[in-house]
């Protein structure tokens, strides 16, 4: 898997040379892990604001990137208590993936673009960039993942997560699925 997701980086470097420049200078934004949590406590409550975000921040999403904005559903319940326990010590604030949403770009180019509008939508508040094109995790993959902090109506704020694909990274990522 590997060797395919660097496959798929070299076509993007044959599309633009300067791809691996490009994604070192891609701004970065990191709060420590301890500061990430819901302003709310108790997952019923965290779960009515994902269901909020989801259905806010999706739509404003579509407005921006259209066709290529994927909405996910809402965690699973069961895994995002396995992941509060096993992950967060029981501690249901430091959960941030709830609310799950995906751009994908045709290009580095368009990624980098996608990147700077999130930066700047309404309502949104990036705090945290993680650039896995600088380090791929173990089967290489790549991706931008962050960490979003949305204004809900009454006030409060809601933690979510974005992720900024490849088209070509994706394609792969859906071949490599099929042998597990």
């Amino acid at each position: 898997s590997v060797r395919i997701h660097e496959e798929a980086m070299k076509k993007e470097r044959r599309k633009d040379p300067n791809v691996d420049e490009m994604v070192k200078d891609m701004p970065v934004i990191k709060t420590r892990k301890d500061e990430l949590r819901q302003s709310s406590k108790g997952l019923d409550t965290i779960y009515k604001d994902a269901k909020v975000v989801k259905n806010e921040l999706g739509k404003l999403l579509l407005q921006e990137f259209g066709e290529r904005t994927r909405i996910a559903d809402l965690k699973d319940r069961f895994k995002a208590e396995k992941k509060i326990n096993n992950k967060y010590s029981g501690d249901e604030t430091k959960i941030r993936d709830i609310s799950r949403f995906s751009i994908i770009a045709r290009s580095i180019m368009q990624l980098i673009k996608d990147l700077e509008k999130v930066l700047t939508l309404e309502k949104c508040t990036v705090v945290n960039i993680k650039n896995k094109f600088i380090t791929p995790n173990a089967l290489g993959y790549r991706d931008i993942n962050l960490n979003i902090s949305y204004e809900l109506p009454d006030g409060r704020t809601h933690l979510c997560e974005l992720q900024l694909h490849l088209q070509g990274i994706i394609d792969v990522k859906e071949a490599t699925h099929v042998h597990y």
